[in-house]
């Protein structure tokens, strides 16, 4: 298990115009865990509250807070697995180039920088050289940065609406400057200026990569180690039928049986006390350890565990061996769920959350550049033509689904197989209608369920 740096504050979360105070746990890049269910408050008015569960994952977003004037500071993420997916897709937004990754993605925020600071470099040494441009080419340059201009106007960013009212300068300057002439090198000048403002940007970006690369590192190991916790348990309740060797536990309790029998000796009676003594050690390491899993989704799993804990550890002191073991037994099976959770998110919903981005990147590129269409339904339809890119997601759904028929929920206190083989039907069909946005949408409701 890894470890970081973490503190507990009450503190005031500031979200869509609206606020929450609750107990949160303070992780480095700006994450916070919600320990407590909050009520969250839209404005003034106090008959608008919605309860916010604990386990909520808030993530800092500076570019959010300027936007809002402080409205939002934090976006609020159901799970640690939807904190993860959100940098995600921001990271792909921006595509900062790297070594492996020199030509960003049509569509990103780089890449969309650096035609622009090559567009406007392009207008402003035509701007140099205007004399030389015969009339339908100084009209073909000025349409060009009015294009510029007018798609920017729109943009949130700061330095990207500067750029914009640069351009507008620019081709004012082109009419007339202050004594009614046209002057080009006012406007090259002022165009020089845009260019410097879309650099600023280029820069800004980079450090907010710098900022979600840590922000990534911080989520995976959060999502590492409370498995790690579960793992643990799971290495020490298995049973021979599992993978690997019989767990200590499991191994403790074959003891506990057999001094338990009429027929046994004194020497394996006292076996038997040593086994149960140290099967009760365990569990209340467990114990101690799952009590400090905070986030969603695993909150939930940690709340159901810690109860069959509790249970097999009061059966430790009596002769309840048969019991006991049922006891074991319900918390196997309960990680089981767990490992289900973790290996849905990691093998379809993550990396088909990562395609469909990837996808919407290019999809908005092409709106732009082409007839512009309402995006949802152009997006719907341009992912229907990449439909044989998704093969792999029904093959991943029916591996899946093959595993989940070893999970049992049987004894459970809620009974989650029904409503999760109910989705994945629901999903193959939405895969059957190339509805990938459906498919991901079924897939988010199965991780609810878990």
């Amino acid at each position: 298990m890894k470890q970081m740096t973490r503190g507990l504050q009450r503190m005031d979360v500031s979200h869509k115009g609206g606020s929450l105070t609750a107990l949160m746990d303070v992780l480095p890049s700006g994450i916070r865990i919600q320990r407590e269910n909050a009520n969250w408050t839209h404005g003034e008015d106090p008959t608008n509250t919605y309860r916010i569960r604990g386990g909520t994952v808030w993530v800092r977003n500076l570019e959010l807070e300027k936007r809002t004037e402080g409205g939002s500071k934090y976006m609020r993420c159901v799970d640690l697995f939807g904190a993860l997916r959100q940098c995600i897709h921001i990271d792909a937004q921006y595509a900062v180039p790297t070594q492996d990754r020199p030509t960003p993605e049509p569509g990103t925020d780089s890449a969309d920088l650096a035609d622009r600071i090559e567009t406007g470099r392009g207008i402003a040494l035509s701007a140099l050289e205007r004399k030389k441009l015969d009339p339908l080419e100084q009209k073909a340059v000025d349409t060009i940065q009015m294009m510029q201009a007018d798609a920017l106007k729109t943009r949130r960013n700061e330095h990207m609406l500067s750029v914009a009212s640069y351009y507008e300068r620019a081709l004012n300057a082109f009419t007339a400057d202050s004594l009614g002439r046209p002057n080009p090198a006012v406007a090259a000048m002022l165009t020089g200026a845009g260019i410097g403002e879309a650099i600023a940007r280029s820069r800004q970006i980079e450090k907010i990569d710098d900022r979600i690369s840590t922000r990534l590192e911080v989520l995976h190991t959060l999502i590492e180690n409370d498995m790690s916790v579960f793992q643990e348990l799971w290495d020490d309740v298995k049973e021979p039928k599992d993978l690997g060797h019989e767990g200590p536990i499991r191994r403790s309790l074959r003891r506990v049986r057999q001094a338990a029998s009429e027929h046994a000796t004194e020497s394996v009676r006292k076996e038997g006390a040593k086994a149960l003594n140290e099967i009760r050690t365990r569990l209340r390491a467990h114990q101690e350890r799952l009590q400090h899993i905070h986030a969603a989704p695993f909150r939930r799993n940690a709340f159901h565990t810690l109860e069959d804990l509790h249970e097999a550890i009061a059966l430790c002191d009596g002769e309840h061996h048969a019991r006991l073991a049922e006891q074991i037994s319900l918390m196997r099976r309960g990680i089981q769920w767990v490992f289900a959770l973790k290996e849905m998110h990691d093998s379809l919903l993550t990396p088909l959350s990562i395609q469909i981005e990837m996808y919407r990147l290019r999809c908005r590129h092409k709106n732009q550049q082409g007839v512009r269409t309402k995006f949802r339904i152009a997006f719907k339809d341009y992912l229907v033509q990449f439909s044989d890119h998704f093969s792999w997601v029904a093959k991943r759904l029916t591996i899946f689904q093959d595993r989940l028929g070893r999970c049992d929920d049987d004894k459970f206190a809620k009974l989650v197989k029904k409503d999760v083989v109910d989705a994945l039907k629901e999903a193959h069909d939405a895969i059957a209608e190339h509805d990938w946005l459906a498919v991901e949408r079924k897939l988010e409701t199965i991780g609810h369920i878990l």
